[in-house]
């Protein structure tokens, strides 16, 4: 399978067989011993991939997903993965497009919507990258949403439209996992909101 090779300057690289039985390299530059090892696991995981003529697993999959573009171009220089666009997806960018995208809502309901956007676009910013958004990222906005002084449905509300709109970008390959999965109001939460207001 893969190997590590070390050159110096403490410069890593990793070899591995392609499934067409050439050698290749990973160059890696100055890395610690525990990334190469990181990085080895994942390009095995590829490699045994593209050999079975399967798709990678989900952990796999997760991470070439939250690759940088200068890992992901080596990665596509040798074939293990496919080139991805250069630039990701942004919320700026997804959210109208969700919005507009989806014909199937009364006018109402995307009313309701756009001021999920605007949350959205004032706590991230419009030119954030969907698969940066990370679980405690979304748990944060949580807490601003609170603190605004809503009302305990409205904030309950938004965040099932939050839900709903990342699971959109998670079926359409735009982030692996949808950050907003577990993000509720739970009844502790909801009681001392119902305290204060």
């Amino acid at each position: 399978m893969a190997s590590i090779g070390k050159d110096p300057g403490r410069l890593r690289r990793i070899l591995f067989v392609a499934p067409d039985g050439k050698r290749k390299t990973i160059r890696l530059g100055k890395a610690t011993q525990r990334t190469a090892e990181g990085v080895t696991v994942k390009v095995e995981a590829l490699v045994s991939a593209q050999f079975s003529g399967q798709s990678p697993d989900d952990e796999t999959s997760r991470w070439v997903a939250g690759l940088d573009s200068m890992m992901a171009d080596k990665l596509t220089a040798v074939g293990l993965i496919a080139k991805q666009a250069s630039t990701s997806k942004t919320i700026g960018d997804f959210l109208p497009e969700y919005i507009d995208g989806r014909q199937d809502v009364k006018p109402d309901t995307k009313v309701v919507w756009r001021h999920v956007h605007n949350d959205l676009l004032d706590f991230f910013g419009a030119s954030r990258a969907l698969k940066t958004v990370t679980e405690a990222d979304a748990d944060a906005l949580k807490q601003c949403l609170l603190q605004k002084g809503l009302a305990m449905a409205t904030v309950a509300k938004r965040l099932q439209v939050c839900r709903m709109m990342f699971k959109g970008a998670v079926r359409a390959k735009y982030i692996p996992d949808n950050p907003f999965r577990e993000v509720v109001l739970n009844r502790l939460e909801m009681e001392n909101l119902g305290r204060m207001g």
